[in-house]
């Protein structure tokens, strides 16, 4: 199997625990070379956002006291977003 030379860069943003699944998913992610980064609240997410471009964002949509998609729009919007 080829190497692959392409790293993405990757935000988890969960506003409870990260599961034992999400953490087994970005460990491996991570040992692939991929750059992860976690956020627990909407400022951190944004901060990352405009310090990487990221590629992917896992964004809990649900969270109880904020609006996970207005969110997902913020980070989609950024300056840093590598993609939408």
């Amino acid at each position: 199997m080829p190497h692959r030379t392409e790293t993405f860069h990757i935000l988890m943003f969960e506003l409870g625990p990260v599961t034992v699944e999400g953490l087994e998913i970005l460990l491996y992610l991570q040992r692939q070379g991929h750059s992860v980064y976690i956020a627990s609240d909407e400022p951190e997410a944004l901060h990352v956002a405009a310090q990487h471009p990221l590629h992917f964002a896992f964004v809990d949509v649900d969270p109880p006291s904020i609006d996970g998609y207005e969110v997902s729009r913020k980070l989609r919007s950024s300056r840093g977003a590598a993609t939408t």
